[in-house]
């Protein structure tokens, strides 16, 4: 009988069944003890019942168990307990392993042929698990492609050494399969008949040669599309493996080369003695293959449909696999005395409006980029001896990945946190907060240097997660620091301070927090490579020479790159730049999309432009328009200016040298709260719109904080406050005592609340299930506590930027894609609870939400809900591809 959800097999939570057959149950789990995901098999009672079998069966699991391999499923545990679902409570016998996202190989034939450089590239990954095994002892001998599992990260093998444990040494003449089902029956082969070795079909004893043998049925089979050995029953797949050999694969795939054709054959020898000897030999061969011109050539062609296509299309992507090919084997080859020739590589990647988030890894064979899939934007990775990329499942809502010093996980920032990704099973974890991640890198000491805000400091985390610690010194109002950059000597890295021509540039500081040294000024953070210190100045890519043991510079500037894509959106000097340990350059040259566009217009709810607001000043953002309709407040250059907008004429309202950020206006339309870091942290000031009277402090406290919304009674005013443990929370100031008061403040993000017209109740967004949503509960009283269960979840793909339509029955908001949606809402008739409709699409501006949630407002709702007052013009995604500088010369 199948488990039921919620049940527990020791501390092993039962969550969903994920397949079923003859060797047992597969359920997804859940360790509650180490709170992580898990693949439970369930073995089956009657073989599990065999006295002799769990002998052998832990013993076997114990080899299984020590193999630690990229392309091997993990097994983490072998137990027993009582079966929850048996009122007598008999035991059951289980695994714990790796729990995979992906399908099958068998999936995968079944769906589509392999391409050529698949074909490589998967053989390769498994050659190299099997080979591993094989080392420690360990023989599959069930090999087939339903035990191969296609994942993000590349092939996973799966129920390594169990196969060995369930395998008789004699085959029972009573046996009975299908050709595409494993044998299920106790005293009988177990596993599919078509890739056997003759010696395993004719009952010998089986040895690391028969999983080759295995191996080369299952090449042989994503190179064609067709098994090497098959048949209508059983017996004769078994005499075809017997006495027959396969056509050769070239008849079959022309595209395939003789080299494979070669190595498959001999895989597939009858005899043991005749086959390759090891598996890390046809490992070895395979890549000599992946390398060779022809196979290059052959890995990029497709099916057209007419001849011109056909032609065309085979010319283009045989070019594009040897260039792409070649300059990775280029990148890595040893450095002959004639100097090789300065190469550049597209790699063409889907439109994009983050383009700036690229990163190619410390080895040279993969790249990380941005890009949306569906609806929402993922990491995708190229391995850069694959033509295609391919997003990375569970990282929502990234930002500015970087790599680990061994090329295998990814750290980014997502929805208010610092994350990280292991390409060895895709699992992702969250290491600590980062509210507004501003760029991360990963030290030889294990650690990660982060920037978990706008205006702060750089702090470092152990890669596993736990307490940050603070690396360098706090930031004044005018200075922020970005974009740290991990030199090699594993003792200091570099990063970039936003501030004054006086102040800004590139640094220098110690992991150990050591006083910074400033190095020069720059557009944007530098990184290092190949002896050079690179970075950018007036979109040129610059080199001079560096030596990162005394953090100096020395000789003459020159260019490598004459253009690099640059931007200052938000104060951040965002770089489309990277650099591998061998100087391999990955980059995106500066083309019209990448530069936002801003300009305050009227728009409909379809986007159609209804009257421009003309001469508003350069970069208008947080934008908060008037209760009465006639003043827009907004941030340009560092202050609050004011625009009215039936006269066209503009007023700055701070005059300070700090940064003040608009926040919201009275009720009246006579004052507007802000903040402003005019004394180390953004406090909360208020001032008369006429300028009379200066500058009054609201409020102080050690906190970040912002103002989001003026109830329309004039009694509260919310902000969003910073805090170093909860990260962002929503309080409330009273204006009357002008004492604050907390309302949402939990472990997760809550932040940027907006009071529902009649100020009874408040949406916001929140990370609490992941990633940011849009959120409703009531307003309390001051003191009062809102009940867990007295808060609704409104969206379910993602929201921030949460506004009320003035009517209260309708709610706006901004997806991870940048599209700007209407929901309707309502309360029912007791005010105790909250529904909602179906959300539509009003329009897309193609700009996502900055670090996954919001700092600067982009659009405002008139009273009547029929127009957007937007500053962000709709912007066409970036499609200009990634670029890979090769062998470059300063």
């Amino acid at each position: 009988m199948p488990l039921s959800p919620g049940s527990r097999l020791g501390h092993y939570e039962i969550q969903s069944l994920r397949g079923a057959g003859g060797m047992g149950e597969v359920y997804r789990s859940r360790d509650v003890r180490l709170d992580r995901t898990v693949a439970l098999k369930i073995l089956p009672s009657h073989i599990a019942a065999d006295p002799g079998f769990r002998q052998r069966f832990e013993r076997e699991a114990r080899s299984a168990a020590a193999l630690s391999h990229p392309h091997i499923c993990a097994l983490y545990d072998v137990g027993e307990a009582p079966n929850p679902e048996n009122q007598r409570g008999e035991p059951v016998q289980f695994l714990v392993m790796e729990y995979l996202e992906g399908e099958t190989l068998a999936e995968a034939l079944q769906r589509k042929p392999l391409s050529i450089s698949e074909v490589l590239r998967t053989s390769i990954e498994i050659a190299d698990a099997i080979d591993k095994a094989h080392r420690k002892g360990v023989v599959h001998r069930d090999l087939k492609p339903g035990n191969v599992m296609l994942t993000a990260s590349g092939a996973k093998l799966l129920d390594f050494g169990l196969a060995k444990v369930q395998q008789p040494p004699f085959i029972s003449a009573g046996m009975t399969a299908t050709a595409s089902a494993p044998l299920t029956d106790r005293g009988t082969v177990l596993g599919t008949p078509n890739y056997m070795a003759p010696e395993q079909v004719e009952g010998r004893e089986a040895d690391h040669r028969s999983d080759i043998f295995s191996l080369g049925a299952i090449i042989y089979e994503m190179t064609t599309g067709r098994r090497a050995f098959d048949g209508s029953s059983p017996a004769s797949i078994m005499a075809a493996i017997l006495d027959r050999e396969p056509p050769p694969l070239t008849t079959l795939q022309p595209l395939a080369s003789p080299m494979l054709d070669h190595l498959v054959a001999r895989c597939l020898a009858k005899n043991p003695d005749d086959r390759w000897q090891s598996a890390g030999d046809v490992m070895r061969e395979l890549q000599w293959i992946a390398q060779s011109p022809q196979s290059l050539a052959a890995a990029s062609r497709s099916r057209p449909a007419s001849r011109q296509r056909r032609w065309l299309i085979a010319a283009a992507c045989a070019w594009a696999a040897i260039a792409t090919v070649a300059a990775v084997v280029m990148a890595v080859r040893p450095r002959s005395l004639t100097p090789l020739p300065e190469q550049r590589l597209d790699i063409t990647t889907p439109p994009t409006f983050d383009p700036f988030s690229v990163a190619i890894s410390p080895d040279g064979t993969k790249v990380v980029f941005v890009a949306p899939s569906g609806n929402r934007p993922l990491l995708w990775l190229r391995y850069l001896n694959s033509t295609t990329a391919q997003p990375l499942a569970g990282t929502d809502s990234p930002q500015f990945p970087f790599w680990s010093p061994d090329s295998r996980s990814i750290g980014f920032g997502s929805s208010g946190s610092l994350k990280r990704i292991d390409l060895d099973g895709g699992s992702v974890r969250t290491l600590t907060n980062a509210p507004l991640f501003l760029g991360g890198a990963w030290n030889a000491d294990g650690t990660i240097l982060f920037v978990p805000n706008t205006n702060s400091n750089i702090f470092r985390v152990p890669d596993g997660g736990g307490d940050p610690i603070a690396v360098t010194p706090p930031v004044g109002p005018t200075g922020h620091h970005h974009f740290p950059h991990a030199l090699p000597d594993g003792r200091h890295f570099l990063y970039y301070m936003v501030g004054t021509p006086e102040t800004r540039g590139v640094y220098v500081a110690g992991v150990d927090g050591s006083s910074p040294r400033r190095l020069l000024d720059a557009d944007g953070a530098a990184v290092y490579a190949r002896g050079r210190l690179l970075f950018v100045r007036q979109g040129k890519l610059l080199a001079q020479r560096f030596d990162p043991s005394s953090a100096t510079l020395d000789g003459p500037l020159s260019t490598v790159i004459d253009q690099i894509a640059v931007s200052g959106f938000a104060g951040a000097n965002l770089l489309g730049l990277s650099a591998s340990r061998d100087g391999i350059i990955a980059y995106r040259a500066d083309a019209p999309p990448l530069s936002i566009r801003f300009g305050v217009n009227w728009v409909d709810r379809s986007g159609n432009v209804l009257e421009s607001v003309k001469d508003t000043p350069v970069v208008p953002l947080n934008m908060s328009l008037s209760p009465d309709g006639r003043q827009l407040a907004m941030f340009v250059n560092g202050d609050v200016w004011l625009r009215e907008l039936a006269t066209g004429t503009s007023n700055r309202l701070t005059l300070d040298s700090a940064i003040d950020f608009p926040g919201v206006w009275s009720p009246d339309a006579k004052r507007i709260v802000f903040c402003s870091n005019r004394k180390g942290v953004f406090d909360l000031c208020a001032k008369d719109v006429t300028g009379a009277g200066g500058d009054e402090l609201v409020l102080a406290t050690p906190e970040t904080k912002m103002p989001t919304d003026w109830s329309a009674d004039g009694k509260y005013v919310l902000f969003r406050s910073l805090n170093s443990k909860t990260t962002f929370d929503i309080w409330a100031l009273s204006t009357t005592d002008r004492k604050p008061f907390p309302v949402a403040v939990t472990p997760f993000e809550e932040r940027d609340g907006q009071f529902s017209p009649d100020g009874k109740w408040l949406a916001y967004q929140s990370n609490e299930s992941g990633r940011f949503e849009i959120w409703v509960r009531p307003f309390p009283a001051p003191g009062v506590n809102v009940k867990p269960d007295e808060r609704w979840q409104l969206t379910a793909d993602g929201g921030t930027q949460v506004r009320w339509g003035r009517d209260g029955k309708e709610i706006f908001y901004v997806t991870p894609a940048g599209k700007l949606m209407a929901m309707p809402v309502a309360i029912d008739v007791d005010g105790r609870a909250v529904s909602h409709g179906a959300a539509v699409t009003l329009f897309s501006v193609g700009v996502q939400p900055y670090g996954g949630g919001t700092v600067l407002p982009w659009y405002t709702v008139s009273r009547d809900g029929k127009r957007i007052l937007t500053a962000i013009a709709p912007l066409p995604p970036a499609t200009n591809p990634i670029t890979l500088l090769l062998n470059w010369k300063p």
